[in-house]
């Protein structure tokens, strides 16, 4: 194995991890933070002056997106609850 695979091999996403039930024990509150961001971006893209729609539907997608993040996070802030305390 060449040097540059075994690095992208160690350092791949979820490798430390035993299972991927730990990404939901590990799971914390600060990936809301994540939604907070990304919404403040999304109402601040929609309300720049001048009539843009290429912002304004920027600033949509952002917020769909912003909105399936939350219910990700949702889902795995409640998962972690009932699975390990």
């Amino acid at each position: 194995m060449s040097r540059f695979a075994t690095v992208i091999t160690r350092n791949a996403p979820f490798t430390a991890l035993a299972s991927p039930r730990e990404a939901i024990r590990q799971f914390t509150p600060n990936w809301f933070a994540v939604t907070m961001g990304t919404g403040i971006l999304s109402l601040a893209l929609a309300q720049l002056p001048g009539n843009v729609a290429v912002l304004r539907d920027a600033g949509e997608a952002l917020w769909f997106l912003n909105v399936a993040l939350f219910a990700l996070f949702s889902v795995m802030y409640a998962s972690r609850w009932l699975l390990f305390f």
